[in-house]
């Protein structure tokens, strides 16, 4: 029984963080602010690259949001999948389209309900009319999805659909 309700990249990257910072409870514990804080340089970045006047604020204003300051002292997953998320965009913009699908996988697959996020900016992307970076896009989200879920697939494909699909339908 080894998924829930999510992919199992979370646990992944926490089993990755653990081989290299061992059993640090100060750095679990710092990680989603870490993340947070990274995730405000990444929109920073992004605003100051796109020549938005008040790119400074956005960052204090994410950081300062409501659900920011009540979810950063416990990590939730979803922390690393903004980060993805944004980190996704900035890779497009800097036309890294590969690597931009890559870490927009994992934000689903980390939390699966960053699916319509993703989808959306597929929408984005397709609109953009630059069919050869969309697939270029589209070639990483399948590689990192093939990757991490190609031997869960094997091992029990019908639990996955049961897990990670027909849960979210079922719930109250």
């Amino acid at each position: 029984d080894f998924f829930f309700a999510d992919p199992p990249v979370l646990i992944l990257i926490l089993t990755g963080l653990r081989l290299i910072f061992g059993n640090n409870l100060i750095f679990y514990q710092a990680l989603p602010i870490i993340l947070e804080a990274g995730t405000s340089v990444l929109l920073f970045v992004i605003l100051k690259k796109e020549n938005i006047k008040l790119f400074f604020i956005a960052p204090l204003i994410y950081l300062f949001s409501f659900s920011i300051l009540a979810t950063s002292d416990y990590l939730t997953g979803a922390q690393f999948s903004i980060f993805f998320s944004i980190l996704g965009i900035l890779l497009w913009k800097i036309k890294k389209p590969f690597l931009s699908g890559v870490f927009w996988a994992m934000s689903f697959l980390v939390k699966i309900y960053f699916l319509p996020a993703f989808l959306g900016f597929l929408i984005y992307i397709v609109l953009e009319k630059n069919h050869k970076n969309t697939l270029k896009f589209i070639l990483g989200v399948a590689t990192l999805i093939f990757a991490i879920m190609t031997p869960f697939i094997i091992i029990s494909f019908p639990e996955l659909i049961k897990y990670l699909i027909i849960h979210h339908f079922n719930r109250p």
